[in-house]
């Protein structure tokens, strides 16, 4: 049976209803609760249809929910007017302090300590949001062990300090202190440091300091720039300098040496003087004579100026008489090489008396037939060195005893230059002196002795040795030793003392142990401080204490079903009718954000009464209720619930005034402007018991002046079931109890949600009724405005009709009434031409900001392709979904959505349809928009690993596919071995599904085709660990040292182990990242990364993903 609700404009909705209350069977038990609560109904036989019980909250409990009321209604108990029973909860219970538990044990195992003892905030416990318990829950108190403790030695203060070790100067003074403050007692360890110490004093009489040398300082540079000339260096008496009556340094303060400069001075040559005349140079005859002067005063050397001038002159000489021919000398011949190879030798040149020879008597030729000169090698000749001769002896070194004296002497007569041979033998000769005077002595150490044997006869103790002042002892003033004459070190006797366990601080208290309601908190200790060992005693008393802690948040209880309640008596009393029965989700009830019962709270069955019904009579009601009516035909006797039944005259009141909407009314009763009405949260209802299509039901909500109205509350649909039944089947109505469509899963993005709806001749009215009941339950999951979800719809048969376009519809009710004066308009399949009609007209909002969504609904063949106007949507960013009903195509579905499998829906005929209405609703929800990832310029092999159980949901999944897009774009990819990123992708829940290897796309646009292309498994578990081995053995990794990477997105805890299939990927040195999303399971992420945190993501949902994408991206990037 089928029933309508109108709304008159502006504010009041009709519904039509039957059976009315205070019609049908009466009850014939009373009402129970499904807690057991009591009612203010008497225990009777018959209570008549219409009677109301109400029920009340036991002692200690207050109501938070449901219904009070119960109502007879076809002799059957109903809650009224919610369609729940009463709820309650007990009331806040204030917590109570617990007696004082005993005390613990002593804090100390020696001497004095603490103990404490416990009490609990449980008697009783705060409940409910009662108050918790004032005052502290621990007292202490002091406690005695009656048992000596250890006393470690402790120091005395210092004795005073000792007279000065010297009556002049500087010296040094001691004190000394003992191990008696306390002395070590009952096995308390000795005192440690020294018994003794030492520090410098000053007698403020100043000692004699004898004058002492510097060192010397450096050499001066040589006096001269070329040739030999001599340095000096000086020394000063500072060393110390003499002071208060000391004597003054013997020796000298400065020393001088030969120096080389290694360079040659160049000498010029000078004339020697004119030698005599010669004789003439014939005995007869014209001669001449000569006189010579040689360049050799000096002789010019090392680059000098030669002489200016002749080396000789000559002049005329007449002997008178003619003479023989004398011998004369030819030209002198070159000079021979250099008599030496180094340093300055001689050369020589020729010549011979033949120019002219002599003859007739004459003379040979006079000078010599050979002449030399000196030569320079410019190599300079090794210079051997020579000692000098001694200086004088210098004084004394000491002025008391015996002392040395030296004299020293230096190799400077030659120095050695040039490699050659330094002097040899000492340049200072020492030997004793005598001053007469006997020296201070000052004290010296003794050998240490032995050390003495170990101090304690187990673990570590002290051993001691000494010295004596007696090598030499300390004579004529001299100083005594400086320093301890005993030392003392730790010993190690080998054998390990007992230790006793003690206690380390407590760590800080845990969190609570859950994270709502009450639970417990605990804080650690451990006997480390220090541990027993070598058979000492365990720590005394618990390594762990636990405390009571609230969360302060309730935790969410979910509602879980009464018992059935028996089934009520037939409906009828004649034929067949049927009987119900009734469960309440108060088992408990739904409380702090639990889950509401899942299911119906009402089951019916038929039932057959046994007694054969007479003829049926047929009555007709008709009534027209408008805004402004004035009168009201006579109406029979009607019973309204309320508290108790009420009995309306035989007749009313003739006039009423213009309807007014009420807002405040929650009950059930007569409407005020037309007994025959119910009113309910301020609107009227009524029944019409006709059975319609939608569109005579909007026609005849119109031609009462109405509309046909859907509420989505659901008050108000518990409500229309309790007056007409769970028979009734609301046309219209988004029904969220019994309707055929499911209860909304709404969506929070904001998408542009376009419908393109076949109306041809092949769909019915009453399946074109159910479409457009499908686009609204769809659209009820978004939120409608002009800045939210926008939505548009097209309806196309031989030709395209826009119904309304995006933007039109500034909220839902709006759509809705748009929706209602939508008539099927009839024709053949032309689905390409709508498909590209919405494609040019559908007013979409910049992509991809805003999803572009398309949901096109055909029950048939098109008449033209579709595979064109298909990929030009692809092109412009439109999500395309296609729902074939009945004798649909599939491969032209395929070719709808550009072959993604995921976005087709195929069912058998309409009534499927509300099957899928969720599943679309958050496959259109998809705002998956991530930021854009930093590029990644490391080459690497990339494999993801995603979970498609189904738990992770197809809208999720969208988003995870989406993920890997966007992660695999930040790499450059392709096939080159030595640039390129190769990617894989593995999908898996109960099986594993290989959705490419790496080295399958030679590019991105391939690769993000292959994603838009892979189905989701909806897989009924998560086989974790079988898929990291599976993906390890078909992973084609490329040799190292191209980086392997694999990436893991999961939602929950794996059904199989992951440890080992971790283990051998990191063997085959995969670095494995581990995302998990939403019931992940930390410890198993961890497992999977093989314990490192930096490779593990922790996100409350798959949002999240979007929001550390950067994050991810980096650190897959990094390896």
């Amino acid at each position: 049976m089928r029933a309508i609700i109108c709304f008159l404009v502006p504010l009041v909705l009709i519904l039509n209803v039957s059976p009315v209350y205070g019609k049908g069977n009466p009850c014939t038990s009373p009402p129970i609760h499904p807690e057991g609560y009591t009612s203010d109904c008497a225990n009777q036989p018959i209570y008549p249809a219409g009677q109301i019980c109400t029920f009340t909250c036991p002692a200690g409990y207050v109501q938070t929910g449901g219904s009070p009321d119960k109502l007879c209604r076809n002799g059957k108990w109903v809650s009224w007017p919610v369609g729940r029973d009463l709820e309650c909860e007990r009331e806040p219970v204030d917590g109570g302090w617990s007696d004082w538990g005993p005390w613990s044990g002593c804090s100390v195992t020696c001497g004095i300590g603490t103990e404490t003892r416990d009490r609990s905030c449980t008697n009783p416990a705060p409940a409910h949001g009662g108050a918790d318990c004032v005052g502290p829950d621990q007292e202490a108190q002091d406690c005695d062990t009656g048992v000596f403790c250890p006393v470690d030695g402790g120091w005395s203060d210092w004795g005073p300090w000792s007279g000065c070790s010297v009556t002049c100067g500087i010296g040094t003074e001691t004190r000394d202190r003992s191990c008696t403050n306390p002395a070590p007692a009952h096995g308390g360890a000795d005192c440690v440091g020294p018994d003794q110490e030492a520090q410098d004093c000053d007698t403020a009489v100043f000692c004699p300091v004898d004058g002492g040398w510097s060192d010397w300082g450096p050499w001066s540079g040589c006096s001269v720039t070329c040739g030999i000339g001599t340095e000096t260096r000086d020394r000063s008496c500072t060393n110390p300098a003499p002071a208060h009556g000391g004597a003054d340094c013997v020796g000298q303060d400065q020393e001088a040496q030969d120096c080389d400069t290694g360079v040659f001075c160049p000498v010029d040559g000078g004339w020697s003087d004119w030698g005599p005349w010669s004789g003439c140079s014939v005995t007869c005859g014209n001669g001449t004579e000569t006189r010579d002067r040689s360049c050799t005063n000096p002789a010019p050397a090392h680059g000098g100026a030669d002489c200016v001038g002749p080396d000789q002159e000559a002049q005329d000489c007449d002997t008178g008489v003619f003479c023989p021919v004398d011998g004369g000398w030819s030209d002198w011949g070159p000079w021979s090489g250099c008599s030496v190879t180094c340093g300055n030798g001689t050369e020589t040149r020729d010549r011979s008396c033949t120019n002219p020879a002599p003859a007739h008597g004459g003379a040979d030729c006079v000078g010599p037939d050979q002449e030399a000169q000196d030569c320079d090698t410019a190599v300079f000749c090794p210079v051997d060195g020579g000692w000098s001769d001694w200086g004088p002896w210098s004084g004394c070194s000491v002025t008391c005893g015996i002392g040395t004296e030296t004299r020293d002497r230096s190799c400077t007569n030659p120095a050695p230059a040039h490699g050659g041979a330094d002097c040899v033998g000492p340049d200072e000769e020492v030997q004793d002196c005598d001053t007469g005077v006997p020296c201070p002595v000052d004290g010296g150490w003794s050998d240490w002795s032995p050390w003495s044997g170990c101090s304690v006869t187990c673990g570590i103790g002290t051993e001691t040795r000494d010295r004596s002042c007696t090598n030499p002892a300390p004579a004529h003033g001299g100083a005594d030793c400086v320093g301890p004459d005993e030392e003392v070190q730790d010993c190690d006797t080998g054998v390990p003392c007992p230790v006793d366990g003690e206690w380390s601080d407590w760590s800080p208290w845990s969190g609570c142990s859950v994270t709502c309601g009450s639970g417990t908190q605990t804080r650690d200790r451990s006997c480390t401080n220090p541990a027993p060992a070598h058979g000492g005693a365990d720590c005394v008393g618990p390594d762990e204490e636990a405390q009571d802690c609230d969360t302060g948040v309730p935790c969410p209880v979910d509602g879980e079903w009464s018992d059935w309640s028996p089934w009520s008596g037939c409906s009828v009393t004649c034929g067949s009718g049927t009987e119900t029965r009734d469960r309440s989700c108060t088992n408990p009830a739904p409380a702090h954000g639990g889950t509401d019962c899942v299911g119906p709270d009402e089951e019916v069955q038929a039932c057959d009464a046994g007694v054969p019904c007479p003829a049926p009579t047929t009555e007709v009601m008709t009534t027209v209720l408008t805004t402004t009516a004035t009168t009201m035909p006579t109406r029979a006797t009607t019973t309204i619930p309320a508290k108790a039944a009420t009995t309306m005259p035989s007749t009313v009141a003739t006039t009423m005034p213009t309807r007014v909407a009420t807002t405040t009314q929650t009950m059930a009763a007569v409407c005020p402007i037309a007994p025959d009405y119910v009113i309910f949260n301020g609107i009227c209802y009524k029944d019409f018991d006709e059975l319609k299509t939608y569109e005579e039901a909007r026609q005849t909500c119109a031609a009462d002046g109405g509309l046909l109205a859907m509420p989505r509350d659901s008050a108000t649909n518990a409500f229309i079931h309790t007056l007409g039944g769970n028979e009734i089947r609301w046309i219209g109505l988004n029904d969220l109890i019994n309707e055929a469509f499911p209860t909304v899963e709404p969506c929070d993005e904001s998408v542009d949600l376009f419908f393109v709806l076949d109306g041809s001749d092949s769909v019915s009215l009453a399946d074109f009724d159910i479409v457009k009941e499908f686009v609204v339950a769809v659209v009820s999951g978004f939120t409608i405005s002009l800045t939210d979800t926008r939505v548009g719809v097209l309806q196309y048969s031989d030709g395209s009709t826009l119904e309304c376009n995006l933007g039109d519809h500034p909220d839902w009710s709006s759509f809705v009434n748009s929706m209602n004066t939508m008539a099927r308009q009839g024709g053949g399949t032309s689905t390409g031409a709508a498909l590209e009609f919405a494609r040019l007209i559908a007013a979409w909002r910049p992509a991809p900001v805003v999803p572009r969504i398309m949901i096109v609904l055909t029950d048939g063949d098109s008449e033209d392709s579709v595979v064109t106007p298909a990929q030009a949507l692809a092109t412009e960013q439109v999500t395309v979904f296609a729902i074939g009903v009945g004798s649909f195509n599939r491969s032209e579905l395929l070719q709808i959505t550009n072959n993604n499998q995921d976005r087709v829906f195929e069912l058998a005929d309409f009534n499927a349809i509300a099957n899928i209405m969720n599943r679309i609703i958050q496959a259109a929800c998809i705002n998956i928009v991530f930021p854009t990832v930093e590029p990644c310029d490391v080459t690497t092999d990339l494999f993801f690993v995603l979970d498609g159980s189904g738990s992770v949901g197809l809208y999720n999944f969208n988003t995870v596919k989406q993920f890997v897009v966007t992660l695999v774009s930040a790499f450059t990819i392709g096939l080159n071995d030595v640039n390129d990123t190769r990617v894989g992708v593995l999908q898996y829940s109960s099986s594993n599904t290989l959705g490419c290897n790496l080295g399958d796309h030679p590019d991105l646009s391939s690769f993000v085709n292959a994603m838009n292309a892979m189905r989701y498994h909806y897989g009924p578990s998560t086989q974790t660990g079988a898929a990291l081995q599976a993906a390890g053995q078909i992973a084609a990794w490329r040799p190292a040292p191209v980086p392997r990477i694999m990436v893991v997105v999961t939602d929950g805890m794996a059904h199989d182990s992951v440890v080992a299939p971790s283990q051998g990927l990191a063997a085959d040195q995969v670095n494995v990242f581990a995302i998990g999303v939403g019931n992940y399971v930390r410890s198993e992420l961890l497992q999977i990364a093989n314990n490192n945190q930096a490779r593990v993501f922790e996100l409350a949902d798959f949002n999240a993903i979007r929001d550390n994408i950067n994050d991810i991206a980096l650190a897959v990037c990094m390896g």
